[in-house]
């Protein structure tokens, strides 16, 4: 049933399939168990500061490499500047109230309903 059941088939109808196919979708199943396990172990491995695994920086013993795996770079998210101006604004909205109201403001994201560029310049636009 660990086939069937998420993909909405019957057990008689697994049972009428041919003897090579129910073992070949009962080998795809637990292969994809073993790949789920394998990710979920290799994510509760992974640093919540960069999301690397400690695997990927060390060799077989253990040991730091040489050539580092991955390098950093700096850019700028415009997503994550808006978020940092909701939360400025918050904190100068939030300068003069009680401690209560304060708790209460949130910040949400969402898409803008003004488009800042335009795609295509208009000949009025021009002229």
């Amino acid at each position: 049933m660990d086939y069937c059941g998420p993909r909405g088939i019957g057990l008689h109808t697994f049972l009428g399939w041919p003897a090579s196919s129910r073992t070949a979708a009962l080998a795809w199943s637990m292969d994809q168990r073993k790949r789920d396990a394998e990710k979920a172990v290799a994510q509760s491995k992974a640093c919540r500061g960069c999301g690397t695994n400690p695997d990927d920086w060390t060799d077989d013993e253990g040991m730091p490499l040489r050539d580092k795996p991955f390098v950093g770079e700096i850019v700028e998210c415009w997503g994550c500047v808006a978020v940092q101006d909701a939360r400025d604004e918050i904190g100068k909205i939030g300068e003069g109230l009680p401690d209560p109201q304060r708790k209460e403001l949130q910040q949400r994201y969402h898409p803008s309903l003004i488009r800042s560029r335009p795609t295509v310049a208009w000949p009025e636009a021009v002229g």
